[in-house]
């Protein structure tokens, strides 16, 4: 099947905290959405509380006669693999990985986490504009140095053929939990992102971290029309819920070519 029969929307992603958050989480995010706010008048349009997510793994694919072809596959290693939910629910349903210990903030740069994340230090990485997207990123964490649960997570899904996007190339690493808080309205100098950045990054190692821990209970499948999930248009199924017949009937049909 060609790339091009794959509809973006709708489509099928692993996420976490989606919906109603802790007060200490909400308190972060909130604390976070205001500074940016002050920083960039006007520019800054913060992301509804609820719609905040962590995506955790990428499922998207569409339905075939055999069943549901994975997208990353196709698009990223070029094979045509249809999901093994079935294994793929077992496996995390079941996972000794979980809870994961995630912290958010409180990074020092003077601090060998043992991990970079795209070769930089935690600190810089905590908080980013990608873009014109606002990143708050966090990272599994056990006495003071940082695991590599998520990756591990994400890559263990390739055994039931769901490829993490960002795992195209089988060397790549991707151990980021990472949030998008909002969005600019309008483009902004490289120099007053930089700055914007530096602001937040030190904000958040001054602040005392936030450790989450990342249950099964924090897991759920949502069917998204719009990458900022809102929750009007959203379908969440929770992990702890999810069946393979419940899943399958979330994926769009191919589109068709009429050429």
């Amino acid at each position: 099947m060609s790339q091009d029969l794959i509809p973006n929307f709708p489509n099928v992603s692993l996420v976490a905290f989606y919906g109603k958050k802790s007060p200490e989480f909400t308190k972060l995010i909130l604390e976070l959405q205001q500074y940016l706010s002050k920083l960039l008048p006007g520019i800054f349009e913060r992301y509804a509380l609820e719609s905040i997510h962590a995506t955790l793994l990428g499922c998207e694919g569409v339905k075939t006669e055999r069943g549901i072809l994975s997208r990353w596959f196709l698009e990223r290693r070029e094979e045509s693999r249809i999901i093994d939910f079935l294994g793929f629910l077992n496996s995390i349903q079941n996972c000794s990985q979980l809870p994961i210990n995630i912290r958010f903030g409180g990074y020092q740069f003077s601090v060998d986490y043992g991990f970079t994340s795209r070769h930089k230090h935690p600190y810089e990485r905590s908080f980013c504009f990608q873009n014109e997207i606002a990143v708050l990123m966090g990272w599994p964490m056990k006495v003071e140095t940082i695991i590599m649960d998520i990756d591990n997570l994400r890559r263990s899904a390739e055994n039931y053929n769901l490829l993490h996007k960002y795992h195209g190339n089988p060397d790549n690493i991707d151990n980021d939990c990472y949030l998008r808080i909002g969005i600019l309205n309008s483009t902004i100098s490289a120099e007053k992102s930089q700055e914007v950045e530096q602001k937040i990054q030190e904000y958040l190692r001054m602040r005392s971290p936030l450790e989450l821990a990342l249950s099964l209970e924090d897991l759920s499948f949502v069917q998204y029309n719009d990458y900022t999930l809102p929750l009007a248009t959203t379908q969440v199924i929770p992990l702890q819920d999810a069946t393979p017949k419940k899943l399958e009937i979330l994926y769009p049909i191919a589109i068709e070519n009429n050429t």
